[in-house]
């Protein structure tokens, strides 16, 4: 009787910790399309980015490139997110990511010359690339095996990048009246947004 009580327990556990796995799923599913809409980019910036640069002293050659370097640093970091994420994890990774992408943005407000934008450049790069290789992965997990599976991920991704660029094409336009009432106002007001994604993130849970 005591051994069928331990069996009982056991099984017990285990339904326990299957629906547990089903909340976290759905937790995951419910979070991504509102964490996709405002983490995907950086709100307000790219409406308003060389004017920004020019604002800060930047030639045209050295706006140029940032944009190279950018791309060569994002393909750089690759390898770095790919360890971070099987060493700490898809949601660990994904928060540190979005971490480092407010920090490169507190920097790039602070910057004023080529080398500090370069800075911003580097940490921007590394930044997205930690968010962006998890971020899929987790959602993917996150829908329970079956022949709909896929279907049902890239559902979800969809509604999200759609948020997004509704949202990004209204926060365009209004960085323009912003940056003529202050240069840094549209990446303050980037930057706001990516703390609520970074936040988000937090809720994230293991599928």
């Amino acid at each position: 009787e005591i051994r069928r009580r331990r069996l009982l327990t056991a099984e017990e556990k285990k339904i326990l910790n299957e629906k547990r796995t089903a909340i976290n799923r759905k937790n995951n599913i419910k979070l991504y399309p509102i964490y996709k809409a405002l983490g995907f980019d950086t709100w307000f910036y790219f409406a308003i980015s060389v004017s920004y640069y020019i604002h800060k002293g930047l030639s045209s050659s050295e706006i140029m490139l940032r944009s190279a370097f950018f791309a060569l640093f994002s393909i750089l970091f690759q390898p770095v997110a790919n360890f971070f994420t099987e060493k700490f994890g898809k949601r660990n990774t994904i928060i540190i990511g979005n971490i480092i992408v407010i920090v490169s943005m507190i920097v790039l407000i602070l910057a004023q010359h080529f080398w500090s934008v370069l800075i911003f450049v580097i940490l921007n790069a590394l930044g997205f690339d930690m968010k962006y290789i998890p971020e899929s992965n987790l959602l993917y997990d996150s829908f329970a095996e079956g022949p709909h599976r896929r279907e049902a991920y890239s559902r979800t991704e969809q509604k999200g990048y759609t948020i997004y660029c509704v949202f990004q094409a209204l926060s365009s336009i209004a960085a323009g009246f912003l940056f003529n009432i202050n240069a840094d106002l549209p990446i303050y007001c980037g930057l706001i947004v990516m703390v609520i994604a970074t936040l988000i993130s937090f809720s994230f849970t293991i599928s």
